[in-house]
């Protein structure tokens, strides 16, 4: 998972910066964070004694749900590790073209909402901006993912520890893949050597926005050598992404509110009560909300990936 301050703040600055309007732009961005935020798996009780159950897009990173291979098909492979035909995660493939195609149907669809529309695109985003950062690693708990050797040329090693921690996707290195500055190397399950330069995979999934955005139908700009000069300042960096990534938002629009919006506390109040309950702020239009569309979005995403990706992937390696 890239972190916040590329999946939010810096996709709200590309597409801001490619021409897409702010409030568009902070829409789709909050989406694409969302996916690692929608972790919550209880179910849902509102005050009127419907049941609700939320879809969870990620778990937290020492969640034991994270070594149970049954959230491989439900949440890393379709969301965070989205696989080639053999489960290894890469960017570019005939996989994710039919995924571009799926939400580029949905999105043409009369009944598909703007509201909904920039959802399903700020998940896609989120899920194709993950297949160049996780390029390699496998969304399931393998042995592919048991690696060793890992360096970085930023900081000290710390291989000893990475062996400790569970091989599910990136587990054993660390957050490396997510660090935009980071350079850093490891042998892989193979015996092969990996060697990633972070800055140049970030740039690249820069990059590939405005191609992305044009296979779906929507205008927008490029990032030139120009533009890319600029990203390539912040990716260089350690610390203050977020903010240097807002500043490129501000440009277009000084006004502009870029906050992350937490769309729960904006459809949902809490009720003091030991169940899970909740009341409905808004029940008229309860189903028009972010909220409630983000579950219906990830749901759809989830089940073409189960329904037309899953079932031919041929896995040819230990699974614990």
């Amino acid at each position: 998972m890239a972190g916040k301050s590329f999946h939010f703040n810096g996709v709200q600055a590309v597409l801001t910066d490619i021409g897409i309007p702010s409030g568009q732009a902070n829409m789709i961005a909050t989406a694409s964070q969302a996916v690692d935020d929608f972790k919550e798996d209880k179910l849902i009780v509102f005050d009127d004694g419907r049941l609700f159950y939320p879809i969870v897009t990620a778990h937290e990173h020492l969640d034991p749900d994270n070594i149970d291979s049954r959230d491989a098909s439900n949440i890393w492979m379709p969301f965070h590790f989205f696989p080639d035909d053999d489960g290894v995660c890469r960017p570019e493939t005939d996989n994710v073209n039919a995924l571009i195609k799926f939400v580029g149907r949905q999105i043409k669809a009369p009944d598909c909402s703007e509201t909904k529309k920039n959802i399903l695109v700020g998940i896609l985003l989120h899920i194709l901006v993950d297949t160049y950062t996780h390029e390699g690693f496998m969304g399931l708990y393998c042995r592919h993912n048991d690696i060793s050797d890992l360096d970085s040329k930023n900081e000290f090693d710390l291989g000893v520890l990475a062996n400790v921690l569970p091989a599910i996707g990136h587990g054993e290195a660390l957050t490396y893949p997510d660090d935009m500055w980071r350079t850093w190397s490891y042998t892989d399950a193979q015996d092969k050597n990996v060697a990633r330069n972070n800055q140049k995979v970030f740039l690249t999934a820069i990059r590939q926005i405005p191609r992305i955005l044009g296979q779906l139908g929507i205008d927008a700009g490029q990032i030139d050598d120009e533009k890319a000069a600029k990203y390539k300042a912040i990716l260089a960096k350690e610390k203050g992404h977020g903010d240097d990534f807002d500043a490129i938002s501000r440009t277009a629009n000084p006004a502009a509110d870029l906050s992350y919006k937490h769309w729960k506390e904006l459809t949902l109040r809490p009720v003091h009560s030991k169940e899970n309950k909740y009341i409905k702020l808004n029940p008229g239009k309860f189903e028009q909300s972010e909220w409630y569309l983000f579950q219906e979005s990830a749901k759809e995403v989830r089940t073409f990936f189960k329904k037309k990706i899953f079932p031919k992937l041929i896995v040819r390696t230990k699974i614990y």
